[in-house]
């Protein structure tokens, strides 16, 4: 995945779109490592990451961005999250319920290795894919795809 997408920006996972409360749950069993607040730039809005090794070659990431820059909002979103750092998640493990604050609030899936990241929507059966693809955001006018590459 590279640093030319259409967002403009490095994007290097998947988006999956809601404007209303939605839970999302672990994508493979590991530990969580960590757990962080990101003004995200140049909006300042805020992302709650949430980082899960899978083992000693690969993790993934899970950000809730939520398209608000309100302290109340954060807190809301902080307190949805559903895992602690240390503890240790099987797949589909309720992780956290985004609340999203405005449009285009999304939770970023990633997954990476120490070298790469990796488009891992091709891994799911395809009866997955074509419930998922709807929930992508993609902007307008652009080929519908899951990852960029």
């Amino acid at each position: 995945v590279s640093a030319q997408t259409p967002f403009g920006v490095y994007h290097n996972g998947m988006d999956f779109l809601s404007q209303q409360t939605m839970p999302f749950h672990a994508i493979a069993d590991g530990t969580v490592k960590k757990i962080e607040v990101l003004a995200l730039q140049p909006t300042g809005n805020y992302d709650v990451n949430i980082e899960v090794k899978i083992n000693s070659a690969y993790w993934y990431n899970m950000g809730f961005e939520i398209v608000s820059t309100k302290q109340a909002d954060l807190n809301a979103q902080l307190n949805a999250i559903d895992v602690v750092v240390g503890q240790k998640i099987e797949a589909g493990q309720l992780v956290g319920t985004l609340l999203p604050k405005g449009e285009g609030a999304h939770v970023h899936v990633s997954v990476k290795t120490h070298k790469k990241d990796i488009c891992f929507f091709p891994l799911f059966p395809k009866t997955v894919q074509k419930e998922m693809f709807p929930k992508l955001r993609i902007p307008p006018g652009v080929a519908r795809q899951a990852c960029y590459e």
